[in-house]
């Protein structure tokens, strides 16, 4: 499995006090390969015990959209994904708000399922060895 972290908060995302961007820790990746996720791109913040983020991964047959959204109670990959048969679906089925908040995730998704790097830049690789 290969994950691609944003290094910013999405341009459309209005920045909790405290909130820092991070990546996903080890538990949350062994739970990304556990949903059977070739790859994903994601964002995610962290603070005060809590966070927010959204990862758009890639299966074999399908597409996967999680809210990281949390609280203390639980983690940011704890929660079920909403699956999805295109990206194109993706693109009819979310709200604006949801859209925006994905729009830099949506934008990178068609580079890296066809082979390519997303801009380093804006994302930052992380091959998880031992997984898909």
């Amino acid at each position: 499995m290969r994950l691609y972290r944003m290094k910013r908060f999405p341009a459309a995302w209005n920045v909790y006090d405290g909130y820092e961007i991070s990546g996903l820790d080890g538990f949350d990746v062994r739970n990304l390969a556990a949903k059977e996720i070739r790859w994903a791109v994601y964002w995610y913040g962290y603070g005060s015990y809590e966070g927010s983020g959204v990862l758009l991964g890639r299966r074999e047959k399908d597409w996967i959209v999680l809210d990281l959204g949390h609280c203390s109670c639980y983690g940011p990959t704890d929660k079920e994904g909403d699956e999805w048969p295109s990206l194109e679906a993706i693109e009819a089925g979310k709200t604006r708000d949801g859209l925006d908040e994905m729009r830099e995730l949506m934008l990178a998704a068609p580079m890296i399922d066809a082979g390519g790097i997303p801009d380093p830049e804006l994302f930052e690789a992380q091959d998880v060895k031992g997984q898909r």
